[in-house]
């Protein structure tokens, strides 16, 4: 008789597994972004691309702590009628937000540009589309973890950020600059979040 193997028979550990290779996986595409992406574009041009990043991620954080508390709630509430209404109401609350600040970044776009010293005032404006569609992508991935489909949370990640590192480049080559690396971005998002949506 074979002796037990206690690790194979934990869903705790098979999940934490799953989910450190997929973040593992997920950290070398977000790194692999910069190198390729500051290859194809000029010094100038490549530090606006690093500012707007910076932006993104300041600005994502109240997504990431609601994505937290979506886990929670998806891991906790026993009935799926009511877990269902409060990630919907937090998802609605986030896009408000984030609507709103894509409203005040259109209004005040030649401003930043200016402050910001950039050459176009539209990166800005498509970083807070990015913001926008990555409202269901932070909602549904959290939702996929809190129902522990750490596979299919990891593959909606994974897409995300190896979309982002093909699309933006493509969009560089074909001359966008700094408008075509945030607008990978957005379509990144976009199809990770269309993944994620599909499962949930």
């Amino acid at each position: 008789m074979k002796p037990r193997v206690w690790w194979r028979n934990s869903d705790f550990l098979r999940h934490n597994i799953i989910f450190f290779v997929g973040s593992v996986a997920v950290g070398a595409l977000n790194y692999l972004y910069y190198p390729i992406v500051g290859h194809l574009l000029t010094p100038a041009t490549f530090g606006e691309v690093q500012t707007l990043i910076s932006l993104f991620l300041q600005v994502t954080i109240f997504l990431s702590v609601l994505g937290l508390v979506t886990i929670h709630i998806v891991a906790n509430y026993k009935s799926d009628d009511q877990k269902n209404a409060v990630v919907l109401e937090f998802e609605k609350l986030a896009l408000y937000i984030a609507i709103g600040l894509l409203v005040v970044t259109a209004l005040f776009q030649n401003q930043l540009k200016h402050f910001l010293q950039f050459t176009s005032p539209l990166p800005f404006v498509l970083l807070m589309l990015a913001l926008i569609v990555s409202v269901p992508f932070t909602f549904r991935g959290a939702y996929l973890r809190g129902k522990q489909r750490f596979a299919l949370a990891s593959a909606v990640n994974i897409i995300g950020a190896g979309s982002k590192i093909v699309l933006s480049a493509g969009l560089i080559l074909l001359g966008a600059g700094t408008a075509g690396a945030i607008g990978g971005l957005v379509a990144a998002q976009s199809l990770a979040s269309i993944y994620a949506v599909s499962y949930t």
